[in-house]
């Protein structure tokens, strides 16, 4: 696997994108059991703590890890594809979420997924189809791109 940048060591919001090759029935911490169809996902997230995007993707990235968050759960059955991340000091995890929703035609399968710290109604969205990602990079700030393999 590729290394993340350097320069992603800053405070910022970021999007993973994931692939879930088939459907899954599992448990999501507090959330419970969970149906997830097989199809692509987005996980929006921000980091703020010492390492900033980095460290958390890393940290997301890792298999051996304490189940910490929502999305612990849910990635060791994904592949992850893509990473896009924005740097700044403004959390903009819900915004984009939303964004995701009205303009890139997303839906929320499990209400409340990454969104413990907050009132949307969630971070994890999903596409049965993977979603053009001229359309989408359109709504957001621009964001650099880093790929796995």
């Amino acid at each position: 696997m590729r290394e993340l940048p350097g320069e992603w060591s800053r405070p910022g919001t970021y999007i993973l994108w994931l692939y879930l090759p088939a459907g899954q029935v599992m448990r999501i911490g507090r959330l419970g059991m969970v149906s997830l169809p097989a199809g692509c996902y987005a996980y929006v997230g921000s980091a703020r703590g010492a390492g900033g995007v980095r460290a958390r993707v890393e940290r997301h990235l890792r298999s051996d890890k304490r189940i910490r968050w929502h999305i612990d759960y849910l990635l060791p059955a994904a592949v992850v594809q893509a990473v896009w991340a924005e740097f700044d000091a403004k959390r903009e995890e819900c915004e984009w979420a939303e964004l995701l929703v009205q303009c890139g035609g997303a839906r929320r399968i499990v209400p409340g997924f990454g969104a413990s710290d907050c009132q949307c109604a969630g971070h994890l969205l999903y596409w049965r189809k993977p979603p053009r990602a001229t359309k989408i990079t359109g709504m957001l700030p621009p964001v650099q791109i880093w790929f796995p393999g």
